[in-house]
């Protein structure tokens, strides 16, 4: 086998040629960007030459460009965007790898995804996140160190094939640990003097010792103990003599070596390598962690576990500053020792003690490590508990070096994590960074639970004020579609599923001019301003009702409207109220003018009646008179006097037809005389009918009353129904108000006479009948109505008494008769009123009053 290899060139790297150092201030770096957007280049750039490169970078957007650019020599680094519209990072990669091509390639991703690590797994060197570019040097120093790696591997592998002839000088001066081992005992050979100083031991030492005193070898499979070197090449971890560990990749290679069957080793220190990825891996996962955790209590054991698994430490402690200033320890996460029972089971025990000696410790400002990172705001790594006041208890656990970072939001420190192991670990400043960076992130994450919390507090608070309102609340989008429906909403507009009507029009719930109305409060609210209106809409009992409606802009921190708010408010018994006082006044002011006009008309009617009366007397009077005459003429004729006379007086008689004089004259008085007396009645009943009554309920002649409101109302009836009265000579008085039964009795009558119209028009030859009787049923009196008119249609009995609700043309009634009715009787004197109908027969409306 040593024919295959010149032992003189076994490696391209010169004698003496030193570990690349981090890049200079101004270090050429010659870069290209594949990415879509050029301003995110520009940061790209801008963030480089903050890091202290010079960069000359090309920025392409598509394959063609990509591949075009992809074979230029002097190319040192691909920054690559993960998903472009027609190309992504995955298939770049792809491209690079085909080409054989060893250049850096970085992907540079907006989101955390699992497309990231993905990335990593197919070969990218390392990946950042758009809005955390500060670790951009970082990343480009590893990227580049890696290359450089990886290019002094291949060279070395290169030369294991085609230098072997410069092997001496090669393998004595290579700065990288090298040795030769025998296949069969795996004992060392040769070593240079790279590992001499990496591991520590002497070269005597080392030929005293085999492959497997590193920590490299493995139990034999036939369970003969005998070590079996492991004949890989990959990343391994060694121990060194101080009893550190370092990973270190190795490449072996079967070789001849004094006329023995041997192994070359190379050990390349990749230590910092795998830490940072690592590292890397670790905060991706905490990233993940404060993502998908909802609260704290999810958030801290996971966050102290990854920690501590991710970055190989033994124990996590996380400490909150309390009301009294004072930093204690609020959760603990260690790692269980294992191996031999009693001495996993000690150090196990101790390490139980240490963590109850953290959680009863009360820190002050500058106390210790941890007191000083809370009052500094720095990470800060310590040594052997010098100056820690757990010294003792650390100590007998062994956990021989800490360090701690802040929990910060901003400028403010929250809290302290302290990380502790029983390895001895070296100081890195770049750990410290990042779990300064993490301490960041977990501050944020702790103030947004905290705002989420008080904004949850305070969305429940708002939430139990609008389920609690009786209005119709609803919250609107800029386009007018609803989005919420409060519990007062659903069940003022009979809302079973308030999912259903989600994204509906809010127009949808107004009809008529009420829609229009509500159409210009939508917009005046969608202008930033407030639009109110009265209008009608659906309620409970599907029948319209009033409602009175205010639209109002929801904006922003900036004043902008994002959303709406409609709030609406029943005030249907409001305007049924203010109608039947619009009513009653009405009715007072007619009224008051029928008492005018019926005092105004007695006193004429009174001398006219008088005056008849009078005429009537002197007739009489003159009726003796011509008795008279006539006996004075039939003598006068019967003995011949005065025949002239006479003769001229019968002629007068003839003339003025004195016969038919003496039997109409009286007829005439008589009927003055009746019509008189029938203007008498009227006017005493319209005095009766408007007359106020007194304010609180009294003892009232219902039938005297209803013979009133049946003459004050003929000229309802008398042209389309004759009127039937029927009423009850035993029926006693009935406590009330009588001018608001008046009403009702009139309401009813007049409704009856509408409802015969109706079913007569057009026969004017026809009539219908109205009756009106009254009748004792116990210790309830009772009014029927009943008219010979069209019914009442099906679909409207059930809203009949609801206010505002007519079958009447528009203009032909208000819809307040019966709802007034019906107010009048159930609320105002504990009765009852109902009907009877049946459609083109007719309508009994029945009117029951207690009489105690």
């Amino acid at each position: 086998m040593l024919s295959k290899y010149d032992w003189t060139e076994l490696f391209s790297i010169a004698p003496g040629r030193e570990r690349k150092s981090a890049p200079a201030m101004t270090m050429p770096l010659r870069v290209l960007m594949l990415e879509d957007q050029p301003e995110c280049a520009e940061m790209v750039a801008a963030k480089l030459r903050q890091a202290g490169f010079a960069p000359d970078w090309t920025r392409v957007q598509n394959e063609t460009e990509f591949l075009a650019h992809l074979d230029d020599p002097g190319l040192d680094l691909i920054l690559a965007d993960y998903n472009l519209p027609h190309f992504d990072a995955l298939r770049a990669l792809s491209r690079v790898q085909e080409r054989n091509l060893n250049i850096p390639f970085i992907v540079i991703t907006g989101f955390f995804e699992e497309e990231a690590l993905e990335c990593l797994k197919r070969g990218a060197t390392d990946y950042l996140l758009k809005d955390r570019l500060g670790r951009l040097q970082q990343a480009v120093t590893h990227a580049l160190e890696t290359r450089r790696l990886q290019e002094e591997k291949r060279q070395i592998e290169l030369a294991l094939q085609e230098r072997v002839l410069q092997y001496r000088l090669l393998f004595e001066s290579n700065p990288h640990p090298m040795w030769v081992v025998d296949r069969d005992t795996c004992a060392f050979l040769a070593v240079n003097d790279a590992a001499v100083r990496q591991y520590g031991y002497s070269r005597e030492q080392f030929r005293a010792m085999s492959l497997s005193d590193l920590g490299a070898a493995a139990e034999a499979a036939d369970g003969t103990g005998a070590p079996v070197c492991p004949w890989y090449s990959g990343v391994s971890r060694h121990r060194r003599r101080d009893g550190t560990l370092v990973d270190v990749e190795v490449t072996q290679n079967s070789i001849s070596f004094e006329h023995r069957n041997a192994t070359l080793g190379l050990a390349l220190d990749v230590s910092k390598r795998t830490r940072a990825e690592q590292n890397q891996s670790t905060h991706f996962r905490i990233t993940r962690i404060l993502a998908e955790s909802a609260t704290r209590a999810q958030a801290i054991p996971k966050t102290l576990q990854s920690i501590c698994e991710g970055m190989d430490f033994d124990l996590a402690e996380l400490w909150r500053a309390d009301p009294d200033d004072r930093l204690r320890c609020e959760a603990v996460w260690r790692r269980t020792v294992e191996g031999p029972a009693m001495m996993a089971g000690y150090l196990n025990a101790l390490a139980a003690q240490f963590e109850a000696s953290s959680q009863k410790a009360a820190l002050t400002r500058g106390m210790g490590l941890l007191g000083r990172v809370w009052k500094t705001g720095q990470p800060s790594w310590s040594g052997l508990f010098t100056d820690e006041m757990f010294l003792p208890s650390a100590v007998k656990t062994g956990l021989y070096r800490t360090l701690a970072f802040p929990i910060t939001n901003g400028s403010q420190v929250s809290g302290v994590m302290a990380l502790f192991n029983r390895q001895i670990r070296h100081p890195d400043p770049r750990l410290l960074e990042m779990l300064a960076d993490i301490g960041s992130q977990f501050g944020q994450f702790e103030e947004r639970k905290r705002a989420e919390e008080a904004l949850r507090v305070s969305e429940e608070f708002n939430k139990r004020i609008i389920d609690s309102s009786n209005d119709s609340i609803m919250v609107l989008d800029l386009e007018g579609r609803v989005q919420y429906l409060s519990p007062g909403a659903q069940k003022l507009l009979d809302i079973g599923n308030a999912t259903s009507r989600l994204n509906s029009p809010w127009l949808d719930f107004w009809e008529g001019p009420s829609k229009q109305a509500a159409r210009e409060a939508l917009s005046k609210a969608q202008a930033g301003d407030t639009g109110t209106f009265h209008g009608q809409g659906p309620a409970v009992d599907g029948f319209p009702r009033w409602w009175d409606v205010s639209v109002s802009p929801i904006t922003d921190a900036q004043g902008n409207v994002e959303r709406l708010l409609s709030v609406s408010r029943d005030i249907t018994e409001r305007k049924r109220l203010e109608s039947h006082l619009s009513q009653a006044q009405k009715l007072e002011s007619i009224g008051q003018l029928a008492a005018g006009v019926a005092h105004e008309i007695n006193t004429p009617i009174q001398y006219v009646g008088d005056n008849t009366r009078f005429v009537e007397s002197a007739f009489e009077d003159l009726g003796r008179l011509w008795r008279v005459y006539d006996k004075l003429v039939a003598a006068a004729k019967e003995h011949g006097l005065l025949s002239g006379q006479v003769a001229e007086a019968e002629g007068a008689v003839r003339e003025v037809d004195l016969q038919y004089l003496r039997e109409e004259i009286p007829k005439a008085i008589h009927q003055s005389l009746e019509g008189v007396q029938r203007v008498a009645e009227i006017v005493r009943a319209m005095k009766e009918f408007s007359h106020p009554g007194p304010a609180e309920k009294a003892a009232v002649d219902l039938n005297h009353a209803i013979q009133s409101t049946v003459l004050v109302s003929k000229n309802e009836w008398k042209y389309v129904a004759e009127m039937q009265v029927d009423l009850d000579p035993q029926l006693p008085a009935v406590r009330c108000f009588a001018g608001e039964i008046n009403q009702v009795v009139l309401n009813l009558i007049v409704n009856a006479a509408h409802a015969v119209a109706d079913a007569i028009r057009g026969k004017p030859e026809q009539k219908g009948t109205l009756t009106v009787s009254t009748r004792r049923d116990g210790d309830w009196a009772e009014i029927r109505v009943r008219d010979t008119g069209t019914g009442i249609p099906e679909a409207a009995r059930p809203h009949i008494f609801n206010p505002f609700f007519t079958t009447k043309e528009v203009g032909k009634g208000t819809g307040q008769g019966l709802s007034i009715a019906h107010a009048v009787v159930v609320q105002k004197h504990g009765g009852m009123i109902s009907f009877e109908t049946e459609t083109g027969a007719g309508t009994t409306f029945l009117v029951r009053l207690p009489i105690s």
